[in-house]
């Protein structure tokens, strides 16, 4: 399936092992970050999952209202989408696409972005409150992302 040949080239690139476990995911840390990739082979889909940290337990208003803005036509934050885990009470991003829409090249590039914005979320989940709403607590220009490393 392509789905897993792009992971495992995607690993390759990055310099990493990606084995895909009997859940069809595989996971590495970026930044403190954990990034986790599935593969769907019914649907030959992948889903990229970025774990950003624990939703606060009080004050969480300006940091929902952020992600919410985030969200909204996924303008900040590039086709993914924001939810929380119920379980873990983690704050997650996610995307979805088929694989077939993808080469070598575009998955790393779409991973990279979907990364690039993870992490920036993830440092926006552990600022206090007053800095939500700074110019850093933008999301990066595409146009300006950071290569990719683990």
């Amino acid at each position: 399936m392509i789905g897993e040949r792009l992971i495992k080239n995607f690993g390759t690139r990055l310099g990493i092992k990606l084995k895909l476990d009997d859940s069809h995911s595989c996971s590495f840390e970026a930044d403190n970050t954990l990034i986790t990739i599935t593969h769907l082979p019914e649907t030959d889909e992948i889903v990229l999952l970025g774990d950003l940290g624990e939703l606060p337990g009080a004050n969480r208003e300006p940091l929902l209202m952020k992600l919410l803005q985030g969200n909204y036509l996924f303008k900040e934050t590039h086709g993914a989408t924001f939810s929380v885990n119920t379980e873990s009470k983690h704050i997650v991003l996610c995307r979805l696409f088929p694989a077939a829409s993808m080469d070598d090249y575009g998955f790393f590039a779409l991973t990279e972005q979907f990364v690039n914005v993870a992490e920036h979320y993830a440092r926006i989940l552990t600022a206090k409150n007053t800095e939500i709403n700074s110019p850093s607590a933008y999301p990066p220009d595409p146009q300006n992302l950071n290569l990719l490393s683990v």
